[in-house]
């Protein structure tokens, strides 16, 4: 994704849908047995425009190292908000470890 410019759009449904699909995805910090959603945005611009995207639609984000994440309780919910997946980035919508690998490995590269 070519940097968001810095105000002057929103985060819509559509594009937060296709944006995690694309950059987004989940991890299971230390022993947790919930993931949060969490994007890796290396350009310092582009970070900060999105994780203030997320806060103007309510979001709590957390933000290190150049990432940019969501709790457990505010990824299921933006999970939900998000709804259907994309294809083939289903397993990306998946909150069980085992099956969110077990589907991540069924996908064919493009």
């Amino acid at each position: 994704m070519d940097n968001p410019p810095a105000e002057g759009w929103d985060l819509t449904h559509p594009i937060a849908r296709l944006w995690y699909a694309c950059d987004g995805g989940l991890e299971w910090p230390g022993d947790s047995d919930r993931p949060r959603a969490q994007w890796t945005i290396t350009d310092d611009d582009k970070r900060a425009t999105c994780a203030q995207q997320l806060r103007e639609q309510g979001h709590g984000i957390m933000v290190w190292d150049r990432r940019v994440a969501l709790s457990f309780d505010e990824t299921e919910a933006f999970l939900e908000w998000l709804g259907e997946p994309m294809p083939s980035s289903e397993y990306k919508w998946v909150t069980e470890l085992e099956e969110y690998e077990r589907r991540r490995d069924e996908v064919e590269p493009v």
